[in-house]
């Protein structure tokens, strides 16, 4: 249905003379821009109504929050708040958290001379792939789509297999080391 609809789009635009045709394009960005924001307001509104539990995983575009048919907020951070709440919401960002902890502390200025520079340089480029993904939830909501977060996911375990395999002893302190 996506492709026919672009495609009579393209058709109706392109019949259109050069500045209409311009006139056109910019009313369709600036109407689908009006949309994306009224939809992540309405999913701020649902975790400031339900801000504990939230309204239900998958509930958002269901109930037609946004006042249209199965839209969604284009934002993965307000649409686990909106639908899990707090209590999905934390942990989301805790998982997030002990993964990007884990990847940063090969930088640790004590750590770092002890590993090589390959495996700093793939611990960098697994981060970076990580992060990607991380910002691109800013912008789309891929969470139930596994071949999206699936990259996620692949990042997170090259995090974990790096530092288990590069794992070094705990950091010494110069106390522990007179006594």
């Amino acid at each position: 249905a996506y492709v026919h609809y672009e495609f009579y789009i393209g058709v109706r635009l392109k019949s259109s003379d050069p500045v209409e045709y311009q006139n056109k394009i910019i009313a369709l960005k600036n109407m689908n821009n009006y949309i994306r924001k009224h939809a992540a307001m309405k999913a701020v509104d649902a975790f400031r109504s339900h801000p504990v539990f939230g309204i239900g995983f998958g509930m958002f575009s269901v109930r037609g929050l946004a006042e249209l048919q199965k839209i969604s907020p284009h934002n993965e951070y307000l649409r686990m708040l909106a639908e899990t709440g707090l209590l999905g919401f934390l942990p989301f960002i805790c998982m997030i958290g002990v993964v990007l902890k884990t990847g940063l502390a090969f930088w640790n200025p004590r750590r770092a001379r002890a590993l090589p520079m390959e495996a700093q340089l793939m611990m960098l480029f697994v981060l970076t792939g990580a992060m990607t993904v991380l910002c691109s939830y800013f912008f789309s909501d891929p969470l139930p789509v596994f071949s999206t977060t699936g990259y996620f996911c692949i990042y997170a375990g090259a995090i974990f297999a790096l530092e288990r395999e590069y794992r070094l002893a705990p950091i010494s302190t110069p106390e522990r080391e007179r006594s």
